[in-house]
């Protein structure tokens, strides 16, 4: 008759590394087309080569739009001639702030331009503002 006893660890570390969040976005999407907008009739449609979501506790908090990003404003059903168009955009959900980076240019309908390296828009504020060199 034999007996054979078996035992396991649990180191400490090696349990928190388990239980750690993972890093990085928790989506990646490529060619990604989407439509945001708020309780009035604006609303903005999004194009880019490459989006990724980041999400703590289920919820959302960041998104990265990257490679030929691209937008039109639409009021109703109707385009209103407004793009923009930047390198990368980070909406930041919870601050609701959306940063433009790298060759950031608007166009309104009248064809009035601004050209930039970045560019902040504050939606909670209703403020768009810059760190940065601004051509208008």
């Amino acid at each position: 008759m034999g007996v054979v006893v078996a035992s396991c660890r649990n180191d400490a570390h090696d349990v928190q590394r388990v239980r750690a969040q993972p890093q990085g976005p928790s989506t990646v999407q490529f060619g990604i087309s989407v439509v945001y907008a708020d309780t009035s009739d604006v609303q903005w449609k999004l194009q880019s080569d490459r989006w990724e979501e980041e999400r703590t506790a289920n919820n959302p908090t960041r998104e990265v739009f990257s490679g030929n990003v691209r937008a039109t404003q639409w009021a109703g059903n109707r385009a209103t001639g407004t793009k923009m168009s930047a390198d990368r955009i980070i909406r930041d959900v919870k601050e609701r702030i959306w940063e433009l980076q790298g060759n950031v240019l608007i166009q309104t309908s009248e064809r009035k331009t601004l050209r930039t390296q970045s560019l902040f828009w504050n939606r909670e504020e209703g403020r768009v503002y810059g760190e940065s060199w601004v051509e208008i």
